[in-house]
């Protein structure tokens, strides 16, 4: 996704270092999908986003949504092989089974296609790239893998916070301590504390939870319930707290993690 020279930067550094060059990370990210946006079929292969454009939700059908559009596929093959060889034959019952097999299967081909994109383009048409940084994650996304995991960012869509990084790990470090606390939750921090244990860690809702401008200063920063794709991390887990991420600043749903590499 970015430059190789910003990669190895961002790989090989410390959380401050990185802080420090975030402004640095942040304006690579943006000018590569501006470069991107050019061209919809690159930008949708360099964010081969996990989440159900339509819900934000990671596909947890994934397989099964496969293995139904692999058999439509079959179905068109075999069913159109099959019509073809009946009706050198024959055009009664087994040539109509045939062929009302082969159009269904192709019906629901297109439709996945057509409905697929359809969903898709306002999502790549409004994602913004913006700043997370780590709150709670699955255990195992802190050991390499290839796994699609749930886990919360504190995201912020604001300019000015995306541009101080260092105040949103301060954030996230308040908000972290409050859930960890046994001592009375802020009122103010009531809401956002109970969706990190509720909607995050226990049942994950892949939504998101808009904090208070008393808390954060601005209006567009939310703690979001998201999966965490190994496969977008420099090193295949989680090894920082600062994330560069994409999605809508005003939709209830998750975010995804920019992928490091192209």
């Amino acid at each position: 996704m970015i430059g190789p020279a910003i990669e190895v930067l961002y790989t090989n550094m410390s959380d401050q270092e990185l802080a420090q060059g975030w402004q640095q990370l942040l304006s690579s990210c943006r000018n590569r999908i501006t470069e991107l946006r050019k061209t919809p079929s690159e930008l949708r292969s360099a964010i081969d986003t996990p989440i159900r454009i339509d819900t934000g939700k990671p596909q947890t059908n994934a397989r099964l949504q496969g293995l139904l559009t692999l058999l439509s596929w079959a179905g068109i093959l075999l069913g159109g092989l099959a019509t073809v060889i009946t009706a050198l034959f024959t055009t009664g019952l087994a040539f109509q089974i045939l062929l009302g097999i082969t159009l269904v299967s192709l019906a629901y081909a297109v439709l996945e296609i057509v409905r697929n994109r359809a969903a898709a383009a306002p999502w790549y048409r409004d994602s913004v790239v913006a700043t997370g940084c780590l709150l709670v994650a699955n255990d195992n996304l802190f050991e390499p893998g290839d796994s699609l995991l749930p886990g919360g960012l504190l995201v912020t869509f604001d300019d000015q916070l995306n541009n101080d990084p260092e105040k949103l790990s301060a954030l996230a470090q308040q908000l972290k301590e409050h859930g960890d606390s046994d001592g009375p939750t802020p009122l103010e921090l009531r809401e956002a504390v109970e969706f990190i244990e509720e909607s995050v860690i226990n049942v994950p809702t892949f939504t998101r939870c808009r904090l208070p401008r008393s808390f954060t200063g601005n209006d567009a920063t939310f703690v979001v319930c998201l999966g965490f794709d190994q496969k977008a991390m420099p090193n295949g887990f989680l090894d920082r707290d600062l994330w560069p991420v994409f999605g809508r600043p005003d939709k209830d749903e998750a975010v995804v993690l920019l992928k490091q590499s192209d």
